[in-house]
């Protein structure tokens, strides 16, 4: 069967099709289904070959996320992590250019499969671009959305998508009741592939216990053996036995008044089967964790997710015609269903004790109590669903997470355009000396971290992406492997400041150098990943680029170079959380812009710095607070000024400072100020 195949794949390849969107796409049906025929003969490695095949993707101009999808979905089923780097990029393949309706009903496919993992605004803006097939489009809309959510920005592979599709493998093989959800599985399925493993899973069947039902009822309804009275005095043994007779039938009609209503309970149950997830820190800052029931439905039977518990009782175990006791059997089911699930979770504990609550109340059950408990039940869990995010990976778990600081500092660049010089600030070694500890290789220089950023707008569209090159990490022996006392590794972005809303995805990754280098445990990422930190954040304002406005950008502060140091961004080490030791000069960057403003040339300028102590109130009173105040006059050829000064710091104590800059321009009268606040440390002292 495999020849027969090879040779259908040569045969399509030798007809030397040109690059028609019509022929193109009868290759590709043909060698979908050979493939495809290839897996039902339990030849998978065959179909992956003839999906894989470079001839067919490098021939045609359109591409087909049939092939894409069918390739990633057999790889993540058969748990091959060899393919998963080039499951991906058939994925990405797939979706690059589906041009042509055949695909449409592909791409809705792909969409729906999407959606519970997307936003709303997200499935609508694909939905629109289906419903103008505009499929081009809507294939790069989806390959964005990935990038987007990839935790390793830096390269191509994208961890997540594979983690997406193993969920669904998962789903499709273990949650089988029905398929009613998207993944052809019932709707577990589909929780489990936006949120991966709950925390606490409680499944069974709930069961009757008439004793328990019996004695809530006779609770509920305040029915007390001691109403029928006593024994009448004396000899007479015919009244005696009257009363004996009357009390027996007294008692009598109590345990049947009971046991009748304990029927109509029964009846209204019909033994459902549940299964309770539970997801404990999904939601934060919430009472109730996020929570889903499955089970059977209370009318139709059938298993599903529901909103409550109360789900898996009938309807009409919540009316009360035809009983004169006023309750409906709901209650007692309510009672009997929660009292199983309290050691599930605090919000079932609750529920029950709610329950109890109007079941001990002077003023007896109320006949509304049941369904206004199943309301507020629903809504609890409901609240808890809308507070969730859109779904969660898990992936982080795999590694210690890199501690991650951003600091930016708006500028301007040659041409005025605005950027922000960004300052990454990210801590690996504590993933570093765990990974030492499982490798048992204690060398420094066999890691390094990679970065990358990329910038956002309102419609999920990247603007940009920046990676930087891999960075050593620095040494690391004079700490003695104490974690919180080591340096930050510092990475630097040049990156564009949009004058439109944009957000900022930022990723830093710590690598082995090794590719193939083992790591314990099995995982999606690649060999050599050792831990990754993620971060987003809004870009701030872009400063103004009026031609005649005389401004600043922000200032920069750090201290001297060393020799040792390699070349750094500004000519300086830059210090993104502005403290310096003492004993260290101060070294800023100031960038002046528009000089001059509407002159031909540029006239001399002023700049005065004054460094302050910030203090507490008495001693603002007591002491000087200006430490150092220096103007230094400056000319340029150009509109443009950008130097560093170092100031002495002998003067300053240890303490909290602000520095203030004030650029003046005396032939045009303007000037512009800008300032930092910065903090030197003492030096600690050696024993």
């Amino acid at each position: 069967m495999r020849g027969r195949s090879l040779i259908i794949f040569l045969l399509l390849l030798s007809i030397g099709y040109p690059p028609v969107t019509a022929q193109s796409i009868d290759v590709y049906e043909a060698i979908l289904e050979e493939g495809k025929r290839a897996i039902e003969e339990g030849s998978q490695d065959q179909a992956l070959e003839l999906w894989s095949g470079e001839a067919q993707r490098s021939n045609y101009g359109i591409t087909d996320p049939r092939i894409g999808t069918s390739y990633i979905e057999l790889v993540t089923e058969l748990e091959l992590k060899e393919e998963y780097e080039r499951a991906v990029e058939m994925y990405y393949w797939g979706y690059s250019n589906p041009d042509d309706p055949i695909f449409e009903d592909a791409l809705s496919k792909e969409i729906k499969r999407l959606q519970p993992i997307a936003n709303r605004d997200q499935y609508k803006k694909w939905r629109d671009l289906l419903k103008d097939e505009d499929f081009k489009e809507l294939g790069r809309a989806i390959i964005h959305f990935w990038e987007l959510n990839d935790p390793t920005t830096t390269t191509r592979y994208n961890e997540r998508l594979i983690e997406h599709w193993r969920r669904i493998a998962y789903g499709r093989e273990h949650f089988s009741r029905n398929g009613v959800s998207v993944y052809d599985a019932d709707e577990r399925a589909e929780v489990y592939v936006k949120y991966g493993s709950p925390d606490r899973i409680r499944d069974g069947l709930f069961n009757f216990s008439s004793g328990l039902v019996q004695s809530w009822i006779q609770q509920a309804f305040q029915i007390s053996y001691a109403d029928v009275g006593p024994l009448p005095s004396g000899n007479d043994s015919v009244s005696q036995a009257t009363a004996r007779q009357i009390l027996r039938s007294q008692i009598m009609q109590k345990r049947s008044q009971i046991m009748e209503y304990e029927r109509r309970v029964r009846f209204q149950h019909n033994y459902p089967s549940y299964e309770i997830w539970v997801y404990q820190d999904v939601v934060q800052n919430n009472f109730t964790p996020l929570i889903f029931v499955f089970g059977d439905d209370g009318d139709t039977g059938q298993f599903s997710m529901l909103r409550s518990v109360e789900e898996m009782m009938p309807n009409s175990a919540f009316r009360t015609a035809g009983s004169q006791m006023g309750v409906p059997p709901s209650f007692f089911l309510q009672m009997m269903y929660y009292q199983n699930l309290v050691t599930v979770d605090n919000y079932f504990e609750r529920a029950y004790q709610e329950l109890e609550s109007k079941l001990y109340n002077m003023q007896g059950v109320n006949k509304w109590d049941s369904r206004q408990l199943k309301y507020q039940n629903e809504n609890r869990l409901m609240q808890a669903r809308m507070r969730a995010p859109q779904e969660r990976s898990t992936l982080n778990k795999e590694f210690p997470e890199i501690p991650m600081d951003v600091h930016q500092y708006s500028l301007l660049d040659e041409d005025n355009e605005p950027y922000l010089a960004t300052f990454v600030l990210s801590n690996p070694y504590r993933a570093y000396f765990v990974d030492q500890l499982q490798e048992r290789e204690f060398n420094i220089s066999s890691y390094h971290l990679t970065g990358t950023i990329m910038g956002i707008n309102e419609e999920d569209d990247i603007l940009f992406k920046q990676s930087v090159a891999p960075q050593p990490l620095r040494g690391v022996q004079d700490f003695y492997g104490n974690v919180d006392h080591m340096p930050d590794e510092i990475t630097y972005f040049r990156v564009p400041n949009f004058s439109d809303p944009t957000s900022q995805k930022i990723a830093i990754q710590l690598q082995h150098n090794n590719k193939d280098s083992s790591r314990i445990g099995r995982s999606v990422f690649k060999e050599n990943v050792r831990a990754f930190g993620n971060m987003t954040l809004e870009q701030q304002e872009p400063i103004s680029v009026e031609d005649t406005e005389l401004q600043m950008g922000d200032l920069i502060v750090g201290v001297r170079q060393q020799e040792n140091d390699k070349k750094l961004p500004f000519g300086f080490r830059v210090e993104p959380d502005a403290t310096i030791d003492q004993g260290e000069n101060l070294v800023v960057h100031f960038e002046v812009y528009n000089l001059g403003g509407e002159q031909a040339a540029p006239e001399p300028f002023q700049i005065e710095y004054v460094a302050t102590e910030k203090v507490g109130f008495f001693k603002r009173i007591f002491t000087k607070r200006d430490q150092v105040r220096l103007s230094l006059n400056f000319e340029s050829r150009a509109a443009q000024y950008r130097e560093n000064l170092e100031i002495d710091t002998s003067p300053f104590e240890a303490g909290d400072y602000e520095l203030e800059l004030t650029v003046m321009e005396p032939g045009t009268d303007r000037e512009v100020n800008r300032s930092i606040k910065f903090t030197i440390e003492e030096e600690e002292q050696e024993e």
